[in-house]
C-alpha cells in the first residue's frame, strides 16, 4: 500500500513537472509490453511498485491528453459564437464586471467568460442557463520569472478557453433552476446576505472569507496585513479551519451527550460525536465550495471519525497516504497547486515533529510547539513558492489560530445558519463576530509594520529543497539526538542564497510579458532601471504587482534606483501605484509630469519626479544612459512625447523608444541619427503601423527587435508589414507573446552571453496549445541567421 501509493505519486510527479509535451499515445501502449515481461521477471514487490508508477502515468497522460485536445480550436478565436450553457461558479462583479465560470452544453467544455455591462449588470445566478454571444481564445497567460502561471491556474481549473459576452439582444436567460448547482447557489445566496449585514464593516470581506471562501471583498492593505505576518492561509477556508471546527463540534457534543446519562445508554458519546464532527466538515467544506485544502481535511477527518465509529485503530500516515491517493485519483493536476504542498507538508511535519516524544506536557507542548514545528518546516517551500518567509509568523498564528478557530469562527458559522432562519439574529451574530475579529486586527497591523516583520528573498531553485529538508528533519528531531545542530548548515545553501547580478560594464535587458503593454528592467553591477510598468485592469491588479514586482524581487532587487514613466497611455503607467508602494524608488523621469504628480502625490512629496528631456546624461557602473527625446517642444504630442532612453556599454547599446510614432521618428533620424544604431531595440508603438517607418529601421538597423504585445490583442499588432521591415536589415525578432519575458545579457565586451525566452526554456504541456504558430514560425526562421551571435 504505501510504496504503491508513493509510486502512483511518483509517477504523477515525473509527468507534470520534467514533459513539456504530451507523449504519443503509441508511448503509453508501449506499457503494455512492458508490464507483461515485468511480471515474468521481476519479484512481486517490485513488480507492484511499476505498475503502480505505470497506472499513475496513464491515468495523468490520459487526463491531460483528453483536456488539451477539447480545447477551442484555432480557428473560432475572436470569433462571434452563439453558446447556450450553465453558469457553475459564484459570478464575481465589481461594478460593470462580471466573471465567472460556463459550461457549455453542446461541447461540454468549460470556459472563463467577463461580462462587461455600460448600464445595470444583469442578475447572474450560479446554476442558471444561458443563450450567449460570446468570443473566446485559448488560455494564455503572461510568463515571467517569478510570476504567476495563469495558464497552469486555467489547465489545473479545467478551463478550456476564456473570452468575454458581446453586447448583444440576442443574449437572454432560458432557465433559473437552483437544484442545477445546489451548492453553490446556497453559498452565492448567503454570500448576499452576509455583504447586506457586513458591507458598513471594514473587515467584512474577511469574514465573508473565512464563512464561504470568496476573498473577494478583501482589500490590497488588508492581503499585505495577511502575508506580512504569515496568516494568507486563515483567509481561504483551508485544512485547518476544518480541523479546528471539526474538532470543536466533537468536543461540544462529546461534552453535551456526556451530560445526557440516558443518550450514553442509547449510544456512545464518542461516536456521536463523531458522526457530529464529519457533518460539520462535510457543512463547511461545502461552504468552501470543496476547494483542495477542504477535500484533504474531509477525506483526513471521516477516516479518523470512520475509525472510531467501527472501533478500529489507523495509523496516521495509513490515513495520510489513504488521503493522498484519493486526491491523486480525483484530481491528479492537484500537484501543479501550491496548496497541495504546503497542506500535505503541514501535516507530515506535525507527525513527524509532535510524535516519538516522552510523555510531552504543558501548554508549549500542546500549542506552541506545533507553531514552532510547522513554521521551520514550511520554511523552504515558503520561499521556494513566495520569496519571502513572516518572520513574526509564530507570533502571529500562536494568537490568531485560537483565536479565530475556537471564538470567531465558530460564532460566525452560527451565525451563517441562523441569518436564513431568523435574520436578525443572525445579523446580531455576525455583528459580534465582526467585533470579535477587530479585536485582533490591531496586533495583526502592528506586527506587520515591523521592521523586521517579513524577510524577503531571492526565488531558490528547486534544487535547493533536498538539502532545506535534510536541515528540516534535522533540526526537528528530539532532542539530545547527536547532529542536530547540522541541520543550520543544511538548511543554509537555500538561506544564503543570492542571485546572480551584472558584473561591472556588463548590462542585462529584461522585457517582461505584460501582455499588451510595456515593461522593462535594465541592471548593472549596482544599479537598476524601470522602464513602464505596464497597465492596470482594476483597483486591485495591475501588472506592476503581478509581474515586475516579482521579476525584481526574484532577482533580489528591492531597490530601483530611477523610474522612466515613458508617457501617460495606461498600459505603460498602470502598474506605477503598486511599484511605488510595494519597492523602494529613488527618483522619477517622465514626459507627464503633471499627470504623474497627480497619481502619486505622496512620492512627489518626498523625491523627485522630473522630465526625461533629451541631452540628460548619466553614468551607472562602466554603462552610460542618454535621453535622445522629447525636446521641450515636443511634451504634448502624446505617444509621441514618448521618452527616448540609449543605453550603452561602448559596445552594445539598447534603445528603449515607448509609444514613439512616424513624427517622433523622423526626428531622431534627422537629429540623432549617428546615435540611433543599436544592438537591441524595443520596437516603438508595440510594431504598430505608425511606427516603425522604414527609414528609422534602417538608422537604427537593429540585430534584435523585442515586440512587447498581447495574445490576439484587438489592435492586432505587431503589423505584418513592420515585422517584414525588421526581417529585411535581418534582425532577430522576438515576440513577447510567443517567448514570455525576454532577457539579453552583454558583458562588457560587447558579447551577448545570454538570451532567454523564458515561455520556450520553462514550456511544460499546457503551455503548448497557446503558442502562436505564425510567431514560432517567425523565431524559428530568424534564429537561424543569429545562431552564432546567441551561440
Amino acid at each position: 500500500m504505501r510504496t504503491g501509493t508513493l509510486a502512483f505519486f511518483a509517477s504523477i510527479i515525473v509527468f507534470c513537472v520534467i514533459l513539456s509535451r504530451i507523449p504519443h499515445p503509441i508511448f503509453i501502449l508501449g506499457f503494455i509490453p512492458i508490464t507483461i515481461i515485468c511480471y515474468k521477471f521481476l519479484p512481486v514487490k517490485y513488480f507492484i511498485i511499476l505498475l503502480a508508477f505505470l497506472l499513475g502515468l496513464s491515468w495523468v497522460w490520459m487526463l491531460a491528453y483528453w483536456q488539451l485536445a477539447n480545447m477551442l480550436p484555432h480557428s473560432l478565436e475572436k470569433k462571434t459564437l452563439s453558446i447556450s450553457g450553465e453558469i457553475i461558479s459564484l459570478p464575481a462583479i465589481n461594478n460593470h464586471r462580471a466573471q465567472f465560470e460556463f459550461f457549455i452544453s453542446s461541447s461540454s467544455k468549460i470556459i472563463r467568460l467577463s461580462w462587461y455591462a455600460r448600464e445595470k449588470m444583469p442578475t447572474l445566478k450560479v446554476g442558471d442557463r444561458w443563450q450567449l454571444q460570446v468570443r473566446l481564445k485559448r488560455p494564455h497567460g503572461t510568463l515571467n520569472p517569478g510570476g504567476f502561471d495563469y495558464e497552469r491556474w486555467l489547465f489545473y481549473k479545467k478551463i478550456q478557453a476564456t473570452g468575454y459576452v458581446v453586447a448583444s439582444n440576442q443574449n437572454h436567460l432560458i432557465n433559473s433552476l437552483w437544484y442545477h448547482q445546489p451548492i453553490n447557489r446556497l453559498r452565492q445566496i448567503l454570500r448576499q446576505h452576509l455583504r447586506i449585514v457586513l458591507q458598513q464593516y471594514s473587515l467584512g470581506g474577511v469574514i465573508i472569507a473565512m464563512i464561504i471562501g470568496d476573498r473577494s471583498g478583501i482589500s490590497n492593505n488588508q492581503w499585505q496585513v495577511f502575508r506580512h505576518v504569515g496568516l494568507s492561509h486563515l483567509i481561504a477556508i483551508s485544512g485547518l479551519h476544518i480541523g479546528l471546527i471539526a474538532g470543536f463540534s466533537f468536543m461540544l457534543i462529546n461534552i453535551l451527550w456526556c451530560c445526557l446519562p440516558r443518550l450514553c445508554l442509547l449510544f456512545p458519546a464518542t461516536q456521536a460525536a463523531a458522526i457530529a464532527a464529519m457533518l460539520t466538515a462535510v457543512f463547511y467544506s461545502a461552504l468552501a465550495g470543496f476547494s483542495l485544502p477542504t477535500q484533504r481535511a474531509l477525506i483526513m477527518i471521516t477516516m479518523a471519525m470512520l475509525s472510531i465509529l467501527w472501533r478500529r485503530s489507523l495509523s496516521w500516515d495509513r490515513v495520510l497516504l489513504i488521503t493522498l491517493l484519493i486526491i491523486l485519483i480525483l484530481d491528479p493536476f492537484a500537484v501543479l497547486t501550491v496548496s497541495f504542498w504546503l497542506s500535505f507538508t503541514a501535516v507530515i511535519i506535525i507527525l513527524y515533529g509532535m510524535n516519538g516524544r516522552l510523555k510531552p506536557t504543558g501548554w508549549w507542548w500542546r500549542w506552541g510547539r506545533v507553531q514552532w514545528v510547522v513554521s521551520v518546516g514550511l520554511l523552504p517551500l515558503t520561499l521556494l513558492f513566495f520569496q519571502q518567509y513572516a518572520l513574526v509568523s509564530f507570533c502571529a498564528n500562536m494568537l490568531a489560530i485560537p483565536w479565530i478557530g475556537f471564538v470567531v469562527l465558530p460564532l460566525c458559522l452560527l451565525a451563517t445558519i441562523t441569518v436564513l432562519i431568523a435574520p436578525t439574529i443572525g445579523a446580531m451574530l455576525l455583528t459580534w463576530g465582526h467585533a470579535l475579529f477587530n479585536l485582533l486586527w490591531p496586533l495583526l497591523v502592528w506586527l506587520s509594520q515591523q521592521r523586521l516583520a517579513y524577510w524577503q528573498h531571492t526565488s531558490a531553485h528547486v534544487w535547493f529543497i533536498i538539502p532545506a529538508i535534510v536541515g528540516v528533519i534535522l533540526l526537528l528531531v528530539p532532542r539530545g539526538f547527536p547532529g542536530r545542530w547540522l541541520g543550520g548548515l543544511w538548511l543554509s545553501p537555500m538561506l544564503l542564497l543570492s542571485a546572480a547580478s551584472p558584473a561591472y560594464g556588463e548590462m542585462w535587458l529584461s522585457l517582461l510579458d505584460v501582455g499588451q503593454g510595456l515593461a522593462t528592467v535594465v541592471r548593472t553591477a549596482h544599479h537598476t532601471l524601470v522602464f513602464d510598468t505596464g497597465t492596470r485592469y482594476n483597483a486591485n491588479f495591475d501588472l506592476g504587482k503581478a509581474v515586475v514586482v516579482p521579476f525584481l524581487r526574484q532577482q533580489n532587487v528591492n531597490h530601483i534606483n530611477r523610474l522612466v514613466i515613458s508617457h501617460g497611455d495606461l498600459d505603460h503607467i498602470g502598474g506605477m501605484h503598486s511599484i511605488l508602494q510595494l519597492l523602494t524608488v529613488d527618483s522619477i523621469d517622465t514626459s507627464v509630469v503633471a499627470k504623474v504628480k497627480r497619481l502619486a502625490p505622496v512620492f512627489y512629496a518626498k523625491k523627485t519626479i522630473k522630465l526625461c528631456q533629451k541631452g540628460e546624461h548619466w553614468s551607472w557602473d562602466g554603462v552610460s544612459f542618454t535621453y535622445l527625446y522629447p525636446p521641450p517642444t515636443r511634451l504634448h504630442l502624446a505617444n509621441n512625447s514618448s521618452c527616448v532612453l540609449r543605453i550603452s556599454n561602448g559596445a552594445a547599446t539598447v534603445l528603449l523608444t515607448g509609444d514613439i510614432e512616424a513624427q517622433a521618428e523622423r526626428y531622431l533620424v534627422r537629429e540623432q541619427a549617428s546615435v540611433l544604431p543599436a544592438t537591441v531595440l524595443v520596437v516603438p508603438h508595440h510594431g504598430s503601423a505608425t511606427s516603425s517607418t522604414l527609414v528609422f529601421v534602417h538608422a537604427v538597423h537593429p540585430q534584435y527587435a523585442l515586440v512587447a504585445t498581447g495574445y490576439l490583442n484587438r489592435y492586432r499588432l505587431p503589423k505584418r508589414k513592420v515585422i517584414e521591415r525588421y526581417r529585411r536589415v535581418n534582425a532577430m525578432i522576438l515576440n513577447t507573446v510567443t517567448s514570455g519575458a525576454i532577457s539579453l545579457h552583454f558583458d562588457k565586451h560587447g558579447k551577448l552571453i545570454l538570451l532567454q525566452r523564458y515561455r520556450q526554456q520553462h514550456q511544460h504541456f499546457w503551455h503548448v496549445y497557446s503558442v502562436i504558430a505564425s510567431g514560432a514560425k517567425q523565431s524559428r526562421s530568424s534564429t537561424g541567421s543569429h545562431a552564432q551571435a546567441v551561440g
